[in-house]
C-alpha cells in the first residue's frame, strides 16, 4: 500500500476510514473506465484498419 496515495488520506492527513460500499463504487468506476477505454481502443483499431483499406484501394485505382 502506497501511503502517499492522495485517495487514502483526508486533508488533515488522517487515514481514510471509508465504508466497503464506497470502496466497491470506486472499484466499479475503475472497471467501467477500463471497459470503456478498451472499447474505444478496439473501435479506433477497427476504424484505422478500415481507413487503411480504403486508402489502399484508392491508390490501386489511380
Amino acid at each position: 500500500l502506497d501511503c502517499a496515495d492522495d485517495d487514502l488520506w483526508h486533508e488533515d492527513e488522517t487515514l481514510w476510514e471509508g465504508s466497503k460500499e464506497v470502496l466497491d463504487k470506486s472499484s466499479d468506476m475503475d472497471r467501467e473506465w477500463q471497459r470503456r477505454r478498451d472499447q474505444f481502443h478496439r473501435l479506433e483499431k477497427k476504424l484505422l484498419h478500415k481507413m487503411g483499406s480504403i486508402l489502399a484501394s484508392k491508390s490501386l485505382s489511380l
